[in-house]
Formats: C-alpha cells, structure tokens, sequence
C-alpha cells in the first residue's frame, strides 16, 4: 500500500499533505439508489400535464437524471462532513506544528498525539419487520463501512485539540502517526 500523504520542504517547514481515502463503493451505490427513489416520488407526486414537466411523459427520465447524482452528492457531502476531512494540509518542524489553520503550537504546548475513529460506531440493534427493519440493517453496515475509512489523527494541545488529517483507513492513519512523532525531535508519543 502506497503513503496517502505526501512531504514537501518549505521554508524550513516539512509540509503533509494528505489525501482521504475513498468512500466504500456500497455508500456511493446507496447515494444512487435514495435519488432514483427521490425520482420516482418526484414523478409520482408531480401532476402529468405541469408547466414544469412539459408534455410526452418524459419526466422520470429528468427526474432520474438529475436525481441520481443529487443523491450521490448527498451521500457523499455528508460522508465527508461526518469524518472531519481537513481541507488544507498541516506543517511539521522538529519544534513545532503549523495547524491546517495556520496556528502553530510549540512541541512544549502538545501534551499528546491521538489516533481516533471519528465515527461512533455502536452494536446496532435491529427492532420491527419488512422496510423497517431493512432500514435499520442498512444503516448500521453503512455506518460500519464509513467508520473503516473515517479514522483520523489529532494533537491535543493545552486543553484543546485539533485535527490534522482525517478520512484515513487505521494503516494509513498508523503511517501518519508515525510520521508526526519521528518528525518532532525528542517527543514521545
């Protein structure tokens, strides 16, 4: 497996850009299927003969075509939002780190590296029968297939903490980890 970041020297600073990995193939599909479900309501519920629509039946297929990449916008858009991904890269020098947002924290100031799921994932308990239950099941493997690509890597720093990269698999993360502590002279992790 390739390093999902990348180090470039600058002005002294040893700048990480990391890149998240890919969302499970199943989200996306799920993002597909909710807008050709949005799709269908859409044509269900819209009145045959609208100024909207036009004549000749035609707007399942509009709906479908815009519905489709909605939903797999949405599905993805909240994916990213829910696992914290940074969007700027992080700077590391053997005394310091130079947050995503520009804020640098001396080495003396960081009480500690943490390497975290940012996603909660918790037993799922599946209650009722038919679409209900099926709902249910779904959400749970789809939380656990997000939650093996949303681990992330954060300083904790004087009662606070910050993110530094995010969105990762634990070997990437794990890589990462490593790389920050070597890079900041005598810090034990």
């Amino acid at each position: 497996m390739k390093p999902n970041y990348r180090v470039v020297e600058a002005d002294g600073w040893q700048l990480i850009e990391t890149q998240p990995a890919p969302l499970p193939k199943r989200l996306v599909f799920f993002g597909a299927v909710f807008g050709f479900v949005l799709a269908f309501l859409a044509t269900v519920f819209t009145p045959p003969h609208s100024a909207f629509i036009g004549a000749g039946g035609s707007h399942f297929l509009v709906f479908v075509i815009v519905g489709v990449p909605a939903g797999v916008w949405f599905f993805r858009w909240r994916a990213a939002r829910t696992r914290r991904v940074p969007i700027a890269p992080f700077a590391i020098r053997w005394d310091a780190i130079r947050l995503p947002s520009g804020d640098i924290i001396a080495r003396e100031r960081i009480d500690r590296l943490v390497l975290s799921n940012t996603q909660q994932v918790s037993p799922v308990l599946v209650g009722g029968t038919g679409m209900r239950g099926a709902t249910m099941l779904a959400q749970g493997e789809a939380r656990e297939r997000l939650a093996s690509v949303s681990y992330a890597v954060a300083v904790e720093h004087h009662g606070g903490s910050s993110v530094l990269a995010a969105g990762l698999t634990l070997p990437q993360a794990n890589a990462l980890f490593v790389e920050v502590t070597r890079r900041l002279d005598g810090f034990q992790a």
